[in-house]
């Protein structure tokens, strides 16, 4: 069995922001939100978040972030992540945002940055769980 550092034994994964939906994983629709953390013993936390801007350019007017989410997630558009691999592969997104883990101190400093990066919400989860060995067997 693979031995595991006390400072690594760690509590649950407190959920901050629900999963919109199965057709809502892409960092896209979490802008700016904090996701996950999960409190080690030291009381450091992995903090998972979402991080960069999005932008749409539709018809000559440019959307961003909040603006951009919300006219997605209205009842004209109701849009979901199909709908962005199309806008993104046509050029009207840029998207540069992206799950991300970091470490805070007891005071909430940051001590790790980028420790983990992806695009999608069950795999940032599952990516958080790895890096605080809750995944280990």
């Amino acid at each position: 069995m693979k031995e595991i550092s006390s400072l690594f034994i760690l509590m649950k994964v407190e959920i901050i922001t629900q999963k919109l939906s199965d057709k809502r994983e892409d960092s896209f629709w979490y802008w700016d939100k904090d996701i996950a953390k999960i409190k080690l013993e030291n009381n450091h936390n992995l903090l998972l978040s979402v991080s960069g801007n999005v932008k749409y350019l539709e018809h000559g007017k440019k959307y961003k972030n909040k603006e951009a989410i919300d006219l997605f997630l209205s009842e004209e558009y109701n849009y979901d992540d199909r709908d962005l691999d199309d806008l993104i592969i046509s050029g009207d997104i840029s998207e540069s945002n992206h799950f991300t883990i970091i470490e805070l101190n007891e005071s909430n400093k940051v001590v790790g940055d980028c420790l983990g990066i992806c695009h999608e919400y069950e795999e940032a989860l599952e990516m958080l769980k790895e890096l605080a060995f809750l995944g280990e067997k």
